[in-house]
């Protein structure tokens, strides 16, 4: 009987050690995902913000209505099905810059861009959006916004 008792004892301990040691390696993972996370956004200027980090949750509807009308209007035709991706960058005065831009295929690989439809949109959603100002704590900040179109049979048909 003593010799179960020590037997349980030292798994006990065995367990509780194997707990800490797992606690300790996933702070670990957590601080370096953190610390990465922090370095990327650090790299694109102090107060940089994404959409949803906003006192105010951004109203895409009315915007979206507004590139579905442009869309609609220009009716563009692709070569590749798959995915227009635009990051945007919002200053503190609601105006657009683009931080970056991608095209992928329907199996998310990136494919070579379709320029001169791309610079039609990238001009609509520069100059012509009405972006809104963001706040943070009730201070104007400048925030991030991606912008995604669907292409299907050659014609963008969602836009999210």
């Amino acid at each position: 009987m003593k010799n179960a008792h020590k037997l349980l004892n030292i798994l006990l301990i065995l367990a509780i050690t194997i707990c800490f040691l797992d606690v300790l390696f996933l702070h670990r993972d957590l601080l370096s995902a953190t610390s990465a996370t922090e370095i990327h956004i650090n790299s694109l200027g102090n107060n940089y913000y994404q959409y949803y980090e906003l006192d105010e949750s951004i109203n895409k509807y009315p915007l979206k209505k507004s590139i579905q009308r442009f869309i609609t209007k220009h009716e563009f035709s692709f070569n590749n099905d798959g995915y227009l991706i635009f990051r945007i960058l919002i200053n503190k005065n609601g105006k657009a810059e683009l931080l970056s831009f991608s095209q992928l295929d329907e199996k998310l690989n990136p494919i070579t861009a379709e320029l001169g439809h791309i610079e039609d949109i990238k001009s609509f959603l520069i100059n012509n959006c009405n972006w809104q100002k963001g706040f943070i704590n009730g201070k104007i900040r400048k925030y991030h916004q991606k912008i995604q179109f669907k292409i299907v049979k050659g014609k963008i048909n969602e836009i999210y």
